[in-house]
């Protein structure tokens, strides 16, 4: 059964923002990272969840169970054929594009991204050429860097999209919706 997913691909308050998204974009992926050591995907829940308990020691035990369920997410239920809306900020689509491969650690690939912080955690994306670089009226997402959409939500989003040209204000000139 094919998911629906919004995924913020690198903190909106970096300043290298635009590098990391562009490279995402080029290599047909997406990548997050949580700052643990070692490869989640190799990790079931218990052990994840003394990972996160370890690294992120400071944050308050609602932070960290929102870290663990990103992570879970990410390597057990975004799946090959699922649909991804990266965005930026709270009412930026960056892009919208179809998983096709599910969540893997790869600190090698990491090495290239274009950044302070380097995230090994990746999803292969095949980006569509549509609806880009679009700044919606208002703030649809949440806060969390990786989050499920229901399908009803998902389509209503995508049916306001092509209903609002007027509302809508495109990031760059050459964006058609």
């Amino acid at each position: 059964m094919k998911r629906y997913w919004a995924i913020a691909p690198y903190r909106n308050s970096r300043n290298d923002f635009e590098k990391v998204w562009k490279w995402n974009l080029k290599n047909g992926h997406i990548a997050l990272g949580w700052g643990i050591d070692g490869d989640p995907s190799q990790m079931d829940l218990e052990s994840l969840g003394h990972a996160v308990d370890e690294w992120h020691e400071d944050r308050s035990s609602d932070s960290r169970k929102a870290i663990l369920r990103m992570i879970w997410y990410w390597y057990h239920e975004v799946s090959e054929g699922d649909i991804v809306v990266a965005r930026h900020g709270l009412s930026k689509v960056l892009a919208i594009g179809t998983v096709k491969r599910k969540g893997y650690y790869d600190p090698q690939q990491a090495e290239e991204m274009p950044a302070e912080y380097h995230f090994e955690n990746f999803l292969d994306v095949a980006w569509h050429k549509d609806k880009r670089n679009i700044v919606l009226p208002k703030k649809i997402f949440a806060q969390p860097s990786i989050q499920p959409m229901r399908e009803e939500t998902y389509l209503a989003f995508i049916n306001t999209l092509g209903e609002s040209r007027g509302q809508i204000k495109s990031l760059t000139e050459d964006v058609e919706i």
